[in-house]
């Protein structure tokens, strides 16, 4: 999954379109605490457990942060991990 990711970034890099593609699934443990959160915010659950990619505006916002694309699979590849804990925001 790696090289797909990196392959993505790198045509969006080019200033090329992309597709969405499927990048991977939560744990059970991370989806039920993804939408106990967003039930909290009153935002509707997610009904499918498959984490979809496009990362243009991933891409957009780092690399202006002056990440290079190594850094950002580094960032995409520690949130997929299994033990990875979801973090959600409140909106304001």
């Amino acid at each position: 999954m790696e090289a797909a990711i990196r392959e993505h970034l790198e045509r969006l890099a080019r200033g090329e379109r992309v597709p969405m593609i499927a990048i991977g699934c939560f744990t059970e443990i991370q989806f039920a605490a993804i939408n106990e959160g967003r039930a909290a915010m009153e935002l509707h659950v997610l009904e499918q457990n498959e984490i979809l990619f496009m990362g243009r505006h991933l891409y957009a916002s780092r690399s202006k942060d002056g990440y290079q694309i190594d850094d950002i699979v580094k960032l995409i590849m520690s949130a997929l991990c299994d033990d990875a804990i979801a973090h959600l925001g409140c909106r304001t």
